[in-house]
């Protein structure tokens, strides 16, 4: 100090050979120098980066410290500001490295997407990241920027405005499906109320599997098989619930009086398979209940 100028004004005290040496001024002694006594500790994965890195070949750099794009890029590319200045680092990440993440659960539930249910076991990048990019500020929380809607057009928009999935889903399990049929054109009663839903909205063709809800037919045909082969058919249309119900396969509601042949006298307790008996068409057997000649000797004989 007799000699030399204090560069650092008596901060490291006055034996300078406890960080130079006197072959160059410019040359550190790291195993001496104890870079707590500055401004800025170095910790985590600071503690091993060159000098230089920082304060240049000749090491006489000052390199501000108090925010992290001090020195690091935003590699994020201003996606985190307020008011108009970028947020520090810090906030999120450690100077054990950036791979790991302080943004916790809770600090999520105060953005406009609360994580719950089965978004709590999804990692960032499963909504967060592109390719190499990584986005977190989103266009919106819609449920199709993650989510394919598998459904496209077969769902109307009374029923999915705007693709809100959770019309139908819920976070918590996407195969738990809450939705109010009565809603629709075909309400459900007696055993379509116990039915699942796959049962009528699953169709299986050439081994690929689709699920109709729209362009699904309300026509009792759509599911069940005509066994009556279109012997009540009107326009290509099977109107089962004329005789049946909801309940069971019975003809509990079929009325014989409204028929060309009402039954009377000794006719009343007549079995219906002794008039009307099985027959064989395209190699199909069904019940023939459209007798075309209705005479007594088609039953009885003389």
């Amino acid at each position: 100090s007799d000699c030399h100028t204090d560069f650092h004004k008596g901060k490291f005290g006055n034996d300078c050979q406890k960080c130079h040496v006197t072959s160059d001024f410019n040359l550190v002694n790291k195993t001496a120098f104890d870079h707590s006594k500055t401004n800025y500790a170095l910790a985590g994965m600071h503690a091993s980066v060159e000098c230089s890195k920082c304060h240049g070949n000749n090491l006489s750099s000052k390199p501000a410290h108090d925010y992290c794009n001090s020195c690091h890029k935003d590699f994020h590319k201003g996606q985190f500001k307020k008011n108009d200045r970028l947020i520090d680092c810090a906030e999120c990440h450690t100077v054990q490295g950036f791979s790991q993440s302080l943004f916790t659960i809770e600090k999520h539930a105060k953005t406009k997407f609360e994580l719950i249910g089965s978004h709590l076991a999804a990692t960032c990048k499963t909504c967060h990241k592109t390719g190499e990019d990584w986005n977190f500020k989103l266009d919106s929380s819609k449920c199709v920027n993650c989510h394919m809607n598998i459904h496209k057009n077969e769902i109307s928009q009374k029923f999915m405005g705007n693709s809100n999935c959770e019309s139908c889903h819920n976070p918590e399990s996407w195969s738990k499906v809450i939705f109010d049929h009565d809603k629709t054109e075909f309400k459900l009663i007696g055993i379509h109320k116990r039915t699942e839903c796959s049962k009528c909205h699953l169709v299986i063709k050439s081994g690929e599997k689709n699920l109709l809800f729209s362009s699904l037919s309300t026509n009792c045909e759509s599911c069940h098989k005509d066994i009556h082969l279109g012997q009540f058919g009107n326009e290509n249309k099977t109107d089962c619930s004329k005789c049946h119900t909801s309940e069971n396969w019975k003809p509990v509601k079929f009325d014989h009086a409204s028929t060309r042949f009402p039954l009377d006298g000794a006719h009343r307790n007549v079995e219906c398979r002794k008039c009307h008996k099985p027959e064989i068409n395209n190699q199909r057997q069904f019940i023939n209940y459209k007798i075309r000649e209705i005479k007594c000797a088609a039953c009885h004989s003389s």
